[in-house]
């Protein structure tokens, strides 16, 4: 018995050396955030029974080939719950979590049918062409700010019309 108490006794210290897995800090978190801006605000939205979620999805690769497919296969981050609906504005941030990345298509989407139903409603892009998305190169601990415009009657081009 001794015996154990001895093992015991030296064991304490070296496993309270030990850290244990703690939460980074939000300033050294790797971020993109920032506004959606909705045109004509609440009157630009389309019927309540037609958009189910809102979420931010960050892309690595311009065009998705497969929007579900990228996001399941870790291709993509996304805003974790969905965001406000029927706002004039909305604050979103992505933690990336596997920096450095570059981040070539970032888009507001919304859910209208089943889980596999997405349409792209806003892209981060080049002087408000939706066609030429602006690249973000994403370094370990940075926060970037992105605003997103959106315009439910004039949607992007979708995924797979480009």
């Amino acid at each position: 018995m001794k015996k154990y108490i001895i093992i015991i006794a030296l064991l304490i210290p070296i496993l309270q050396s030990c850290g244990g897995l703690e939460p980074i800090p939000a300033e050294q978190k790797t971020l993109i955030k920032g506004t959606i801006l909705f045109v004509d605000d609440k009157d630009n939205w389309p019927p309540q029974d037609s958009i189910l979620s809102l979420k931010v999805i960050a892309f690595k690769n311009y065009p998705p080939t497969d929007l579900i497919g990228d996001i399941i296969n870790g291709l993509a981050y996304y805003t974790a719950d969905s965001l406000p609906l029927f706002q004039k504005s909305i604050q979103y941030q992505i933690e990336i979590t596997d920096p450095p990345q570059t981040i070539e298509y970032l888009v507001v989407a919304y859910r209208y049918g089943t889980m596999f139903e997405w349409k792209a409603a806003g892209v981060y892009c080049l002087e408000g062409d939706p066609r030429k998305p602006l690249k973000i190169a994403v370094e370990k601990g940075t926060q970037y700010t992105a605003s997103i415009n959106v315009d439910f009657k004039h949607l992007p081009p979708q995924p797979g019309e480009w």
